[in-house]
């Protein structure tokens, strides 16, 4: 078992490295699209508010005298500060992107790995499927590109993840509030978020766990739906 893990491991650096080069842009070179700050005009909704917010300016979408009305959700925007603060140049939104990507990666190999891989044999679903995912030319584009899908992609394999654990206290707090915070990357988000709840919950019944599981549920639940509208 420990050889298969092993293997596993090394599969995984290897594909690993095999999408950074794919993802590679030189995000500070004019020979790139990332300058362009694509696509239009979602990445102006997600990268003004926290281009202003730390310009002093606050976080709107006010620019060049002109005052705009949001409509996206925030929580990317938010994710997007701290690269800003630090670098205080745009286009560093390509390494945010590129952390969100290499951990969206993580976290796929793992569901993989646990849900398919006991022996060597079967190494070889987790190689494919990993080939698979790290050669997809929508996959390795997104980095470069300013979209909710970056982070979007990593709420809901983490979601997912969170679906296979234990299910206790903290698990089930962590996945109620992972599962908000889709929404506050994007409205399309809204159907597959409620989805993930309704299965967890049917879950939770199916199980017949104690009644602080799901008292815990229906806390959290309420909590987040109530901080969320």
């Amino acid at each position: 078992m420990k050889k298969t893990r092993n293997l596993a491991i090394g599969i995984s650096f290897f594909f690993l490295i095999l999408f950074v080069l794919l993802s590679y842009k030189d995000a500070f070179s004019v020979r790139t699209l990332v300058p362009n700050v694509e696509p239009y005009p979602d990445s102006l909704y997600y990268s003004i508010p926290a281009w202003n917010f730390v310009s002093g300016k606050g976080f709107n979408m006010n620019v060049y005298g002109m005052k705009g009305v949001s409509i996206v959700p925030p929580l990317y925007s938010f994710y997007l500060i701290p690269f800003f603060a630090i670098v205080r140049d745009i286009r560093v939104y390509y390494f945010a992107n590129m952390i969100l990507s290499i951990g969206s990666y993580l976290i796929f190999s793992f569901i993989v790995y646990k849900q398919f891989v006991s022996s060597n044999r079967k190494l070889v679903i987790l190689g494919t499927l990993q080939f698979l995912y790290t050669t997809s030319f929508y996959i390795y584009t997104m980095p470069s590109l300013l979209m909710a899908e970056n982070p979007s992609l990593f709420l809901i394999l983490l979601s997912m993840v969170l679906f296979t654990l234990p299910r206790n206290k903290p698990t089930i707090i962590f996945f109620v509030i992972v599962s908000f915070a889709q929404m506050l990357i994007k409205f399309s988000n809204i159907p597959l978020t409620l989805c993930l709840l309704f299965l967890y919950a049917i879950h939770l019944y199916k199980q017949r766990l104690y009644r602080s599981a799901i008292v815990t549920f229906i806390i959290s639940f309420i909590c987040c739906g109530a901080g969320l509208f």
